[in-house]
């Protein structure tokens, strides 16, 4: 049987033959070696002796594999089961090579007689047993069944079984007058016997362990048969449950799709009811990209009749459009089966008024992927046009307006610098006195006051001249290699002598391994040069102003922290707009133009970063500077 125990309705333990065959073959050989160590006179008879309990052995063998073999043909003659043929073709060469060994044993010409004889006729029943194979081959089940059950099948059984009776008898015959000769010999050996015995009882013992077990195995095959055949029968009914509750959602999936037919329907209705009220109207193409549906609101519109365009292409309908490159571009859309969406040509109605039409449409395919057509929607945008042209006329006014300020300051402010230049140059070589005594001491003091209102007109002139240049797209920004720590340790150096002659305590936190990134310095520069000096101009004496410096992932981070008077929480959102002075602004210059914030924050923003103040009355400022850190480009400002 088989060892594959996974079904347990076809398992069943196999009997141990193999163990009870070599137990035989064990004390056979032990009486054999024994024998002829203690009696070495009667080794021929005792080789004999074994010669004839192998053909014993074999004639044994020959039996089982016979009902093996019989066994195995009516079962596949009434089954169709090939595993039966299989089982079959795999005992009927070792019956063949079982009666092969039996005649080359056989000592007399009447065993070997008896053996062909046997031979013979399990040839002839061999040969039967293949032709029911193949008649069941053949799928002729009844006729295999008919071969096996015929009076010449049955014959040859009974021939086969006569011959295997006379090599029994024979065997017997031989064995018993063997006994009867070497009997006085016997009597001399009865201590080897008992030895023997010993050792066969011990082997047998083994056997008895192994039946044992075997009768274990088979009542726990039993046992787990019987459960399978419980699990089964649960199975069933849990199946024919499953059928009922299937049975059960069927008829409720029935009433739900007739449910939803009926609300099919009420949509379809409701649909029609918006498409004719909706301020746009609704169309449909077939797949040969013919109108095939238009709602009654497109005539509404058009003040032409639907009816005119179903059955027409979109190229038949707008005559004389072929060479406009929009339209082209239209009909290569459809062409191509691609959505669309606002596509806006202008139509005449038929009382000359002007209208501007924007239409979009969405490809349809059914489940198979094929083209079905175009549904799509229309409206009439003409008062959109018109006021998006009126805006855009506005817009192109404002700017060039802007243009013209922005050329304006920048030539105002070259005109002022020029003569600046001459007031700084003349005051500071007076109040110097490099030409020797001014006289009075007034004289002095004036220039000085002519010098510091000078660098100051100075200072807005160039803030003027920046968000001007930057207004006008003419500033130059060149992209390069700039290492963030160095640059703001070059700032504090340059802030340092300030913040000392203002009595503030000015400290920072710059990791050394801050990466470089692509930036253009000039306007970094820029950017935390005024940040710095805001940030001493509005902080009184023994405050202090904390830079620091750290990195994410992706971004470089910069904080200005100053213990200043504070930007009122309502001023924050317009402190950076040009030309914005506020009263207690610590970001504007006292007396400036309002450009320095504004400046700041179009110069980072034009790094694609972000600026962010936080601030508080009394208590100070934070200013933070974020800068993109891979990949860094830089804006130039537009025009």
């Amino acid at each position: 049987m088989s060892k594959n125990n996974s079904d347990p309705l076809s398992y069943s333990p196999s009997f141990p033959a193999k163990i009870v065959g070599c137990a035989i073959a064990l004390s056979i050989l032990m009486i054999s070696w024994m024998a002829w160590v203690i009696f070495d006179a009667s080794r021929f008879a005792e080789l004999t002796k074994s010669k004839f309990l192998t053909l014993e052995h074999l004639h044994g063998e020959i039996l089982h594999y016979d009902e093996v073999l019989t066994m195995s043909a009516r079962m596949a003659a009434a089954t169709g089961d090939k595993s039966w043929i299989e089982r079959y073709l795999h005992y009927e060469p070792l019956l063949d090579d079982a009666i092969k060994q039996v005649i080359n044993l056989s000592q007399s010409n009447t065993m070997v007689e008896a053996v062909q004889a046997t031979d013979v006729a399990n040839a002839k029943l061999v040969t039967m047993e293949r032709q029911s194979f193949q008649l069941l081959e053949q799928g002729r089940m009844q006729e295999a069944q008919s071969l096996l059950s015929s009076e010449t099948y049955t014959q040859q059984k009974s021939v086969y079984a006569k011959g295997m009776a006379n090599l029994l008898n024979l065997l017997n015959h031989i064995i018993d007058q063997h006994i009867l000769d070497q009997r006085y010999q016997n009597t001399v050996s009865i201590g080897l016997v008992l030895l023997l015995i010993g050792m066969t009882v011990i082997t047998w013992i083994a056997v008895y362990r192994s039946v044992i077990q075997w009768r274990g195995a088979l009542t726990q095959s039993i046992a787990k048969r019987i459960e399978a055949e419980a699990a089964l029968s649960k199975s069933h009914n849990e199946l024919e449950q499953r059928v009922k509750e299937r049975t059960a959602d069927l008829k409720e999936e029935i009433n739900e799709r007739e449910q939803i037919e009926k609300a099919l329907k009420k949509s379809e209705i409701r649909f029609r009811d918006f498409a004719a009220s909706t301020s746009d109207w609704l169309w449909e193409m077939d797949k040969d990209l013919r109108f095939t549906y238009f709602s009654e609101r497109n005539k509404q519109i058009t003040g032409f009749e639907p009816s005119i365009y179903i059955g027409k292409t979109r190229q038949e309908v707008a005559v004389g459009k072929t060479t406009d490159e929009n339209w082209l571009r239209h009909f290569e859309d459809l062409d191509n089966h691609v959505q669309f969406r606002d596509f806006q040509y202008n139509l005449t109605r038929q009382d000359n008024t002007k209208l501007t039409i924007s239409i979009s449409g969405k490809p349809v395919f059914d489940k198979a992927g094929n083209f079905a057509g175009y549904r799509g929607t229309g409206s009439d945008i003409t008062t959109q046009r018109l006021t998006e042209d009126a805006r855009d006329a506005a817009y192109n006014e404002a700017e060039q307006a802007n243009k013209t300020k922005s050329k304006f300051l920048a030539t105002m402010s070259h005109e002022f610098r020029t003569p600046l230049n001459a007031i700084l140059g003349f005051s500071d070589v007076m109040r110097t006195q490099y030409f020797g005594p001014l006289g009075s001491e007034s004289y002095i003091e004036y220039a000085n006051d002519i010098h510091i209102s000078g660098e100051h007109m100075l200072d807005l002139v160039n803030d003027v001249l920046d968000i001007a240049a930057i207004e006008a797209g003419k500033r130059k920004f060149v992209k390069e290699p700039c290492a963030i720590g160095d640059l703001l340790k070059g700032c504090l150096r340059n802030v340092e002598q300030a913040a000392h002659k203002n009595e503030l305590e000015l400290s920072a936190d710059i990791p050394e391994d801050l990466p470089v990134i692509q930036a253009d310095i000039r306007s970094v520069r820029q950017i935390f040069l005024n940040l710095l000096s805001n940030a001493i101009k509005f902080t009184p004496s023994k405050g202090s102003i904390f830079v620091s410096a750290m990195t994410t992932e992706q971004e470089m981070i910069v904080r200005i922290k100053d213990t200043g008077i504070g930007i009122p929480a309502d001023k924050l959102p317009e402190i950076t707009q040009p030309f914005s002075q506020l009263h207690c602004n610590p970001h504007t210059t006292q007396v400036g133009t309002g450009l320095g914030l504004s400046i700041v924050e179009t110069l980072v923003n034009t790094h694609n970063g972000t600026l962010k103040l936080e601030s508080e009355i009394k208590k100070g400022t934070t200013v933070t500077v974020t800068l993109p850190l891979s990949h860094t480009k830089v804006t130039p400002a537009k025009d």
